[in-house]
């Protein structure tokens, strides 16, 4: 075992711990716990969901069109 294995793992799991337990939930688990707590039903979740998916592909075209010329064959 190398010096990079017997520093490396040790830093990973520490950062994996404070990520994760010392850093607290993520946005989304931050949200879903919301979801839960307000008691919204699943027709609004999937609302929700169909929502965010449609700006998601909107601006992933968005950024393929800048990047690659607006769609024509290149």
């Amino acid at each position: 075992m190398g010096i990079a294995s017997v520093v490396g793992i040790p830093l990973l799991l520490a950062a994996a711990y404070w990520l994760f337990v010392v850093n607290g939930p993520t946005p989304v688990v931050r949200a879903r716990n919301l979801w839960e707590e307000e008691g919204e039903d699943d027709q609004e979740q999937e609302a929700l969901a169909a929502r965010l998916a449609g700006r998601i592909a909107g601006a992933l075209a968005a950024g393929a069109r800048r990047r690659w010329g607006g769609g024509e064959d290149n």
